[in-house]
């Protein structure tokens, strides 16, 4: 019987671990999508409630892109209210889509895999935003079973965590009232403190530990708890309270507190004895219960519950307020002028000026529009040059200086130059503060949930001028006829809140000044108000006594991302910017992880009962995701009527798709349409290998990523290849690239996510009469390619000491059309290797390229016949084309700066300078005649032509930049950059930018290179590559 009973345990042991097992791996294979689907309609405590209803992907999700676990998956939870059509908003929801989407292509350049879903979640009146949060965390502990989640950011109103905590502590140094007694100033007396209070009015620690047991000490209640504060008896051991001690009080207050929808950390143990009447008797344990904590988290040296992910909340509603429109004056006028600015309103009646603010859903898209395109903006470098720095204001005793907090917040980056300081600042010197561009903002002030206070000794008239004008705050005076309600921030006294933010960001102030990250130690600006007596989605949550002061920060004050803290209390997140600072990429979120982290590991924090958890109080609004610095990668600029704007930016140092960007080690080897959808690719190379990028809708794609070695069919490529051409060689619609090594020659061919090899030849090989070597320096040289023949197939221009080939693409090798040696006449032209090849077009408009050619000699235009060129333009040095005198006897006589078809009749024109000045030329017959012909010092447009100096006027790029069928010139000097277009005999500026300004997102600088332009947009006109 004994040993049947061991085999059985055995056998139920073994059947435990082959569950257990299973379990594990069915977990691992599961998609997002089925565990999304097993969400819907989730009732966790089967009380008939869903607390969630719906998990749905975003529109622009791929709901068939499987997640590898190794992937760094981020989760983005999109509340399904806020998209939503809004009767009366200019905005759709489809412009939130368009930046929730690019915001997934940040996130995509930043090495994260993300998934952006909608939820539907518990909206009813039922006070519980603890249980629906847990729900969502069961939802997150599922993906991270299966999927390496990192963290999640929730956009729109998702409930949150309070926490209530109770713990035996001797009170030391505090007024109190006991049993009917103040004990106060001298008088105080040391007493014992077993209160339950709220030490987090929201706590993101819940829904980031997920080992956590916060599922275990969820009340929904109303729960009433003990409340004790008490004196002990003469002859109680001085070194109270002692664990296993008897403590005895016959002054005391005994009450019971009630709570609604809370975690419940009861860390104090004790048991009440039975005592009589007017004596309290309690058997006390000081060590403490740790409910909330995971196993692991407990064996720290500070045992302090410790997220497993990051977590933040980018959410408008409770801050996105608009004016009561049923408040008019006798003429029907509301509280804002035609303008949308705020005016003075008189009345009869008799109003709380704090209620003309409404919670507004218009107000509230507009306000996550604008967010998105911040974070968009700061995320590829477009906050201003001197913005990389920290900043700090002070105000009030006991909080740490400014220059303190200064040196706190540089140890997140080692290149931060000098900071902004404002010590003992006043509200003057708090907006004076914000509007010093600095990206790492440190702000320590006595604070609470609606504001922050700065010294009140400053003008209200100055306040109001630094802040733009009229205040988003009326004062109120009675007059004769009623009342009259005057924009003004007249009593104040010295709070900066919501008011005084919304002023700033209407009316635009810090436009100049980038997106900001920001650390307040100031008490409760974390804390929604109302936390404790409403649920998430009430009108009157985080909003009935002022506005939210952490949301207006972070939205009205060109916030990316906030830290603070939702408790009084007087800390600041230790390691925090130190763990920033050890990687430029550590983001936002590693410092709140890294504060949690430091405390965990200090021990003498274990022993401070009051203090050991004051983690859980610090929280992030905004994007945990962002980073202290993103430089600008790489641009593509476009012409939109007169103004040139960043069409795409994407950050230095950043993925696209697999390919990671950056411009000090890529090399922009050209463009081309590679897979034949009417958008040009861009071609580009590092020591690492080969890859094709593409901007597709408002995405960033790799197309391919290969390393070096890689074999393209018979090619393996090598870093040292030579791109030589990007052209359609089989007239198939789509671009082939042609490369050379010192091994041979290949075309090839984009197949999916990888090239394959059309043609592949090596040195020796003969291509008709044309024999193919590149073993010497002197050797074959791709001169340039063009449709000759124009049979739509691109032909490659080739020469070597020989002579020069004209060779085209035949099955898997070359043809060769054309071989002659050198000496050959073309025409009245005499080939000669020492010639030079200055472009391949079509100059006569027939269709087909001609090649235009110049020597010591003079110049010629040579043109395919048969098997052999002829030429229809052949003129020395020396000839008058209109009133342009041409030459190339010295090195800086008449030189080629590019060719187009200027003023749209077909025809290839020939853009030439020289010391003299700049000349347009075009073929006429057998000669060429002057379009343009203008000397140094002319003035096109805005632009002033210069060549005297070797950096000044640089012909960078030309084409069709205004979609109007006709070329155009993009033109650099160390001023800045031009678009020139032809007007007439004459040239005038379609655009002109100064260097060290913005154009959108990118900053525009002298070291800026223009690689290529193309269409990568598929619409009219070409666009610029831009990168440093």
């Amino acid at each position: 019987m004994k040993t049947a009973m061991n085999l059985s345990k055995k056998w139920n042991y073994f059947i435990l671990c082959i569950v257990a097992f299973t379990t594990s791996n069915l977990l691992e294979a599961q998609t997002i999508t089925s565990i999304m689907s097993s969400y819907n309609g989730y009732d966790m405590n089967t009380d008939g409630i869903n607390e969630i209803n719906q998990l749905t992907y975003l529109p622009f999700e791929n709901i068939y892109e499987r997640v590898n676990n190794n992937e760094k998956l981020v989760l983005v939870l999109v509340e399904d209210r806020i998209l939503e059509s809004i009767t009366g908003s200019s905005l759709s929801e489809q412009e939130l889509l368009k930046r929730l989407e690019q915001y997934k292509d940040d996130l995509k350049s930043e090495g994260y895999t993300t998934k952006f879903i909608k939820a539907s979640i518990y909206n009813g009146v039922e006070h519980q935003d603890g249980r629906t949060l847990l729900a969502i965390r069961a939802f997150l502990k599922d993906i991270k079973q299966s999927k390496n989640l990192q963290g999640v950011v929730l956009v729109g109103a998702f409930p949150e965590a309070m926490i209530v905590r109770r713990w035996i502590w001797r009170r030391k140094n505090w007024d109190v009232t006991i049993d009917g007694t103040a004990y106060t100033g001298s008088n105080q007396r040391d007493f014992l403190r077993i209160v339950p209070e709220i030490v987090a009015h929201r706590a993101d620690i819940v829904l980031a530990d997920l080992d956590g047991n916060w599922e275990k000490i969820y009340e929904k209640g109303p729960v009433g708890l003990a409340s004790i504060e008490a004196l002990p008896v003469t002859g109680t051991n001085t070194n109270w309270p002692l664990s296993g001690m008897t403590f005895t009080s016959t002054k005391y207050n005994d009450q019971v507190k009630s709570f609604q929808d809370f975690f419940w950390i009861q860390d104090d143990n004790f048991i009440r004895l039975d005592s009589p009447r007017g004596v309290l008797k309690l058997k006390i344990r000081t060590t403490q219960r740790h409910p909330e904590i995971s196993r692991s988290d407990r064996a720290k040296p500070n045992p302090i519950a410790r997220p497993e992910i990051f977590v933040s909340r980018i959410n408008a509603r409770n801050i996105a307020v608009s004016t009561n429109k049923n408040y008019v004056d006798a003429s029907n006028q509301g509280l804002l002028d035609a303008n949308g600015k705020p005016r003075t309103l008189e009345t009869n009646q008799n109003l709380n000026p704090k209620s003309f603010l409404i919670k507004d859903p218009i107000t509230e898209r507009k306000i996550l529009i604008n967010y998105f395109d911040r974070n968009h903006s700061y995320r590829v470098g477009g906050n201003p040059l001197n913005s990389h720095r920290t900043g700090a204001v002070k105000f009030g005793t006991g909080l740490i200086n400014a220059s303190n907090l200064n040196n706190y917040l540089k140890k997140a980056s080692s290149s931060f130059s000098s900071s902004v300081t404002y010590d003992e600042a006043s509200l003057v010197d708090y907006v004076k503060f914000l509007k010093t561009p600095a990206t790492l903002r440190g702000m320590s002030s006595h604070s609470d949930p609606w504001g922050s206070i700065y010294d009140d000794s400053y003008n209200v008239n100055e306040l109001e001028n630094l802040v733009g004008g009229k205040p988003w705050l009326w004062k109120k005076e009675a007059i004769s006829s009623g009342y009259r309600y005057t924009p003004s921030l007249v009593g104040l006294n010295g709070k900066a809140d919501a008011y005084v933010h919304r002023t700033i960001y209407e009316n635009n102030i810090l436009s100049g000044t980038g997106g900001n990250l920001f650390i307040h130690n100031g008490c409760e600006v974390n804390s929604p108000g109302n936390a404790s007596k409403r649920p998430y989605n009430h009108k009157d949550y985080g909003s009935s006594s002022g506005l939210q002061n952490a949301e207006s920060i972070l939205f009205f004050l060109n916030g990316v991302a906030l830290a603070s803290r939702a408790k009084v209390f007087y800390d600041k997140p230790e390691g925090f910017t130190e763990e920033i600072g050890k990687n430029k990429k550590n983001h936002f979120g590693i410092g709140w992880k890294a504060y949690f982290t430091k405390e965990s590991n200090n021990a003498s924090l274990a022993s401070n009962v009051s203090g050991n958890k004051r983690t859980y109080t610090w929280s992030i609004i905004g994007d945990w995701t962002a980073r202290v610095q993103y430089d600008n990668g790489l641009g593509i600029l476009k012409l939109e009527g007169n103004n040139l704007k960043n069409h795409a930016v994407h950050a230095n140092q950043a993925w696209f798709g697999g390919w990671n960007f950056d411009s000090k080690l890529n090399d922009i080897k050209g463009k081309g349409d590679f897979n034949g959808d009417g958008i040009d690719d861009i071609l580009i190379n590092s020591s690492w290998g080969i890859g094709v990028l593409s901007r597709i809708g408002n995405q960033w794609k790799s197309i391919v990523v290969k390393p070096k070695d890689s074999w393209f069919g018979g090619w393996r490529y090598g870093v040292n290849d030579k791109i030589e051409a990007i052209a359609d060689f089989d007239n198939d619609g789509k671009d082939e690239i042609l490369i050379t090594s010192n091994w041979g020659i290949a075309i090839l061919k984009l197949q999916g996510n990888s090239f394959r090899s059309i043609m592949v030849k090596p040195n020796g090989t003969r291509f008709g009469t044309w024999t193919y070597n590149k073993t010497t320096v002197r050797d074959n040289k791709i001169e340039g390619v063009g449709d000759f023949n124009g049979d739509g197939k691109v032909d490659i221009l080739v020469s070597k000491p020989y002579g020069i080939g004209l060779l085209t693409l035949s099955g898997s090798t070359f043809q060769s059309i054309v071989v002659k040696p050198n000496d050959t006449w073309f025409g009245g032209w005499r080939y000669a290797v020492s010639n030079k090849i200055e472009a391949i077009a079509d100059f006569n408009n027939d269709g087909k390229d001609e090649i235009l050619i110049t020597s010591n000699w003079g110049i010629g235009i040579l043109k395919l016949q048969g098997n052999t060129f002829k030429s229809i333009l052949v003129k020395p040095n020396g000839t008058r084309f209109g009133t342009w005198t041409y030459n190339t006897t010295t090195v800086r006589d008449n030189k080629i700066e590019g060719v187009g078809d200027f003023n749209g009749d077909g025809k290839a024109d020939i853009l030439v300078s020289k010391p003299y000045g700049i000349a347009l030329l075009t073929l006429s017959r057998t000669t060429l005649r002057s379009i343009v012909v203008k000397p140094v010092g002319t003035r096109f447009g805005q632009w002033t032509y210069n060549t005297r100096y070797v950096r000044d006027n640089k012909v960078e790029k030309i084409g069709d930049f205004n979609g109007d069928g006709k070329a155009d010139i993009l033109m650099s000097k160390p001023y800045g950059i031009a678009l020139l277009s032809l007007s007439g005999d004459t040239f005038t500026s379609l655009y002109i930018k100064q260097n060290n300004n913005k154009i959108g997102n990118w900053h525009l600088k002298a070291t800026n290179s223009f690689p290529v332009i193309g269409n990568f947009d598929g619409q009219s006109g070409e666009e610029i590559i831009i990168y440093n």
